[in-house]
């Protein structure tokens, strides 16, 4: 990584310490600019000074309703799940939820406790609730009577959920730090937009800092610091100094230029190897999930073509 130390300390004791002018953050940058590094100092900083703070890492968002559980009366687990998600192993790379400190563990086995409350959140966020029908295929009813599995972005709110209702009830009516990396992960352009808005108004106590790669989010998002990650310096705005679309996406390109063109190598490879896949019989299971996650990215014209031959096949 090439970002600077000392940059990431200062701007981590600002955010901690609350010297910017709003309440919430949005934490922006490339994968070259120290932003998920700055997120777990934010983290580290709140620990090693005894303060509140719970943290959701960007690899955190899967939900198996096959794994679903009854009734469970432990949740007493707050700081293990934090220390957990900043050690190296488990940072952004492994699911780290686990209530009891074994391998068995996971969020799943908390969704009775919680079902109510995180139905009425995905009822009001985007009128969306399920039952679940057949837990081993991974099947739900929807309120549309509609069977089906859940997708990644219904996977990630109801994850995003059921942490949040958890954490209101551990900390009941205390102020604390909510630490969310990539807090679009897997959502649609609409419901990143609406997400971090929805999170404030529906957990009060909780201040949230957030990173993002979605211009919805920071244009339809009011009243945050944006806290701007270039490598060897850092820039605090106001998100109501934007007011449109076209001024989020005129600083976005300064800030992603690069890593969007990376992006789109990325994507073009992907679609290649999917389309090589398909024609030689070699379709498996793994394509199919990269295939779900492509088509919630933003595609190039000629991507476009390569998606609809391979869905077509």
């Amino acid at each position: 990584m090439k970002f600077c130390p000392s940059i990431l300390d200062e701007v981590a004791t600002k955010i901690r310490n609350k010297n910017l002018l709003h309440e919430h953050s949005i934490i922006l940058g490339d994968n070259a600019s120290g932003k998920s590094e700055l997120i777990r100092r934010i983290v580290k900083e709140k620990i090693d000074k005894g303060e509140r703070v719970y943290f959701i890492d960007s690899v955190n968002r899967y939900f198996d309703v096959s794994k679903i559980d009854g009734l469970t009366s432990s949740i007493e687990i707050e700081r293990n799940i934090i220390l957990k998600r900043l050690t190296n192993e488990y940072f952004n790379t492994k699911d780290s939820f686990s209530m009891y400190g074994t391998e068995t563990d996971c969020i799943e086995m908390f969704y009775m406790r919680y079902k109510n409350a995180v139905q009425e959140l995905l009822k009001e966020f985007n009128q969306l609730t399920f039952e679940v029908t057949f837990p081993k295929e991974k099947l739900v009813r929807y309120s549309e009577e509609a069977e089906g599995k859940l997708s990644n972005g219904i996977q990630a709110l109801v994850r995003i959920f059921v942490e949040l209702v958890y954490l209101q009830e551990v900390t009941d009516s205390n102020q604390i730090m909510v630490v969310i990396d990539e807090v679009d992960e897997y959502l649609s352009p609409s419901n990143a937009g609406k997400i971090l808005s929805f999170l404030i108004m529906k957990f009060p106590h909780m201040q949230f800092v957030v990173s993002t790669h979605s211009a919805d989010l920071v244009c339809s998002t009011k009243n945050c610091n944006l806290v701007i990650i270039q490598k060897d310096y850092y820039e605090v705005t106001d998100s109501n100094d934007f007011e449109s679309m076209g001024e989020v996406q005129f600083m976005f390109e300064k800030i992603f230029s690069e890593s969007r063109e990376q992006k789109t190598v990325r994507i073009e490879e992907q679609l290649r190897r999917l389309i090589n896949n398909k024609m030689m019989g070699a379709w498996g299971k793994k394509d199919e999930e990269t295939l779900q996650e492509i088509e919630e990215s933003l595609l190039t014209n000629a991507q476009k073509i390569l998606y609809k031959r391979i869905k077509e096949w």
